[in-house]
């Protein structure tokens, strides 16, 4: 078979089912595959960085050959440039025979420059599969079982689906995790006795055991090694060890970037680098307990202040969190921040009383965003060029982020900050014809013990007990620093590093009446709860009414979805969206919602300055200050604007205007 010819072809909806079903065992490999590549001058023809093979039979078996042979000449006829990174990710049908394994390590022996990614819908269990799926693993391979994520991505990817959603088939769970249990086994049979790592949990700790393992000034992890931190990690640890997962199975290590960052004059101490967990028979060094070793042997001056930021592939552990209180308690001076990918044991109140001490000991803590995995990967990652590409790195982040506020109280974004007098704005019980809408949490209090309980902290914090004075007739206005921040344009979000949320501001126009304040409730976003107030509203169909809103986030497809039934459901309401970002605009679910708002009469556009003024001066407790753009955000709309234009204007679309101006 022709592999060239059969990358170009997609699979239909048939031979997709029968052949990645993992509870049907059809003999036929099917390969997808897709390459990230830095761009021009890869070496990669157009068009060929993705595409489907399979297997080629014959009843001679001398002439038979595998998907897999056909993918790594593939590759091998491009010539790629030793200079840049590539990273291949394939889905298969069947996991390699322990002949491809054993060819595809050496390739990967023969090429450090390319990463490769493996995940199959099933085990093939013929002769040494085994061995050769360790051999696989220990040449720098990832390997993995497909859950629905993947099925769902080769779907959308490489199935002529016809804008069909894929459906999942009865026992797909169950037969992942089969599968799922089955590959750890293989893979840790053999690696945990030579390498002295446990067989379950990160650095040999389990559920309800915590053995100290605090480093003290002087102790070296690394023996005779030097224990400065790495300066960099290859792509393929941090596309391996970083994925924003609920689950992450095979996965032990433990990597935290970090920057410290001195608040002095210009000359101040700044320092960044990554530290590894090291594992040990008698007890486990964290990385977390690395960090703080090495911190106490810098002996910075006590008069300066130092904010450190932490990036976690695991969240910390109970004793973790200890040591790091008891730093914090010891070194005033130091204020922590720290983001991390997956939450490690999220469902055991050991580790979830662990985190939550750490918020309550001042440490600001957020699931890693967009926004933090880019700038780790320019910062902490040897990329030689390689292009950020995150479409599987954030795939559990939404998930993840509800848990964590769940373990902090379920309102954690939103409360107040130590050391900060305004954490959040001090909400009033009645509000008039414009709302601010945050797409956090709501809290277990009602919207006047809310209230209260806020003019009490402002009693606490001042000193004075006195009633806050209403500026503007908003409800709950911005505070300018928060309207700045999640409502910046910039493609990454400006220091210091916080989460870009959700935030929704709307204007009705005409309307005399009276107009509640809006709380979001657990897992319904701002245009949800935006929906069930306005429906509330029951305004009079005989007249037209207008709503503007500006969102921080274009909306998810859900809410697209929701947002296009309710216009259809409300003829006389003309509804305007300006979005400042485009929220995972290079997903094709993403485009779908935005291209149904735009058939659906509502009208979808970016924020220019325009809109940004007037966002301010109606939302904003600005203090009489006018608006101040930030650096390029004109420039910045523009390119978001020409995203937005692009996605709107359907492909298909285009072809059919093309065929009917065709003249023969």
């Amino acid at each position: 078979m022709d592999a060239g010819a059969e990358a170009w072809d997609r699979l239909d909806e048939d031979t997709f089912i029968d052949n990645f079903h993992n509870a049907i065992w059809l003999p036929r490999t099917y390969l997808c595959y897709e390459v990230e590549h830095p761009g021009q001058g890869s070496g990669i023809p157009p068009g060929q960085d993705k595409g489907v093979l399979r297997n080629k039979s014959d009843p001679d078996p001398t002439l038979s050959r595998h998907a897999e042979s056909f993918l790594l000449e593939q590759i091998q006829s491009w010539n790629l440039d030793p200079e840049h990174q590539y990273r291949v990710t394939c889905f298969l049908s069947w996991s390699p025979c322990a002949d491809c394994a054993q060819r595809m390590a050496e390739f990967l022996g023969d090429n450090s420059h390319v990463s490769l990614n493996l995940y199959a819908s099933r085990i093939y269990s013929v002769g040494q599969y085994e061995q050769g799926l360790r051999t696989l693993k220990r040449a720098g391979a990832s390997i993995a079982i497909m859950t629905y994520r993947e099925f769902e991505h080769c779907w959308d990817t490489f199935v002529l689906h016809q804008g069909r959603s894929f459906q999942p088939w009865q026992g797909l769970y169950k037969e992942s995790q089969k599968f799922s249990e089955t590959l750890h086994r293989i893979l840790q049979a053999k690696a945990g006795r030579r390498w002295g790592i446990p067989s379950s949990g990160l650095g040999g700790i389990s559920s309800g055991s915590f053995p100290k393992a605090r480093l003290v000034r002087g102790m070296d992890p690394w023996h005779h090694d030097p224990r400065d931190p790495l300066e960099k990690i290859s792509p393929g640890t941090f596309l391996f060890h970083f994925p924003s997962l609920c689950y992450a199975s095979g996965r032990k290590l433990c990597y935290l970037c970090f920057h410290v960052e001195g608040e002095g004059e210009e000359d101040s101490w700044y320092d960044l680098g990554v530290f590894q967990n090291k594992v040990y028979l008698q007890a486990p060094c964290h990385a977390e307990a690395c960090f703080l070793s090495w911190f106490r042997d810098q002996n910075l001056p006590p008069e300066e202040h130092y904010r450190v930021t932490w990036f976690l592939s695991w969240s910390p552990c109970p004793t973790c969190a200890e040591d790091v209180i008891e730093f914090l308690e010891e070194y005033r001076n130091v204020t922590l921040s720290i983001y991390t990918a997956r939450l490690y044991y999220f469902w055991d109140p050991d580790f979830q009383d662990g985190l939550y001490k750490l918020w309550c000991a001042g440490v600001h803590l957020d699931i890693m965003s967009f926004e933090d995995y880019e700038y780790c990967w320019e910062t902490f990652v040897d990329h030689k060029g390689m292009r950020f590409q995150s479409w599987d790195l954030l795939r559990d982040n939404d998930l993840l982020a509800e848990e964590l506020q769940d373990i902090l109280g379920g309102e954690a974004s939103s409360r107040l900050q130590p050391g900060d007098s305004h954490g959040k704005a001090v909400p009033q019980p009645v509000g008039q014809n414009q709302v601010c809408v945050i797409g956090g949490r709501q809290c277990l209090l009602t919207a006047w013990a809310n209230w209260l309980l806020s003019l009490l902290f402002e009693c606490l914090l001042n000193g004075a007990c006195r009633l806050p004075t209403p500026i503007r007739s908003t409800m709950n206005p911005l505070r300018r620093e928060i309207f700045y921040h999640q409502f910046g344009n910039q493609p990454r979000a400006p220091r210091p590093f916080h989460r870009r949320k959700t935030y929704l501001c709307y204007q009705l126009k005409p309307h005399e009446g009276h107009i509640k304040r809006l709380q979001n409730t657990k897992k319904r976003h701002a245009e949800i709860r935006f929906i069930d107030h306005i429906r509330a509203l029951q305004l009079d169909r005989s007249q037209r009414f207008e709503i503007t809103c500006y969102l921080t986030w274009s909306p998810c497809p859900s809410c697209a979805k929701e947002l296009a039934v309710f216009v259809q459901d409300h003829p006389h309401i003309r509804l305007r969206l300006f979005a400042s970002r485009l929220y995972f605009h290079w997903r094709w679910k993403h485009q779908e919602g935005l291209r149904l708002l735009h058939t659906s009469g509502i009208s979808v556009a970016v924020m220019r300055l325009q809109e940004f003024e007037d966002c301010w001066s109606n939302f904003v407790d600005h203090q009489g200050e006018p608006f101040q753009p930030w650096h390029k955000l004109e420039q910045y709309s523009e390119s978001i604007t020409r995203r937005l234009r692009r996605i709107l204007e359907h492909p298909q679309n285009n072809l059919e205007t093309n065929f009917r101006n065709l003249h023969i």
